[in-house]
């Protein structure tokens, strides 16, 4: 079987296609990452892989390689109908559990240093005294919830 011969089409796809999976893990990981510089610098990596992205498309746009389509008024309108639906649902399951969480200190939440949902040995957010990464203390003051009498995984209205 012979080889096809790559040209600059097939070379421009692929690189397209690369930024674009490098933009989607790059964004997950800004989403998953404290604020702080390494929130920045996963921002300002988003951002530039997303113009590179850009070139790349105008690129093979120019040369009719790479043509999407509009999207015709009824699209648009069923488009902005399911983003304004899943807003209004966000906002009613928020709204729902609003007493829940309005005890519930600001910033990063269970699971370290590592944002919401991350492993770790619990909110070291918290210590003043202890530097990014380093685990907090498994009792004592400063572990856990600051508020007592707030919101807490596992507890009671859950």
């Amino acid at each position: 079987m012979q080889a096809l011969p790559i040209g600059d089409k097939e070379i421009a796809s692929e690189i397209l296609m690369t930024e674009k999976r490098m933009a989607e893990m790059l964004v997950r990981a800004t989403l998953e990452a404290m604020p702080g510089r390494v929130r920045n610098e996963l921002q300002r990596a988003t951002d530039e892989t997303v113009r590179s992205a850009e070139h790349v498309f105008n690129y093979m746009n120019r040369r009719n390689w790479y043509n999407p389509r509009n999207a015709d008024p009824q699209t648009v309108s069923w488009f902005r109908s399911a983003v304004d639906r899943m807003r209004n649902d966000l906002g009613s399951i928020w709204a729902s559990r609003a007493g829940r969480f309005a005890t519930m200190p600001a910033g990063p939440g269970p699971g370290g240093d590592g944002g919401w949902g991350q492993p770790g040995p619990g909110p070291a957010w918290n210590r003043p005294d202890l530097r990014p990464g380093e685990p907090a203390p498994a009792a004592g003051p400063g572990y856990g919830w600051p508020d007592p009498g707030g919101f807490r995984p596992g507890g009671p209205g859950i």
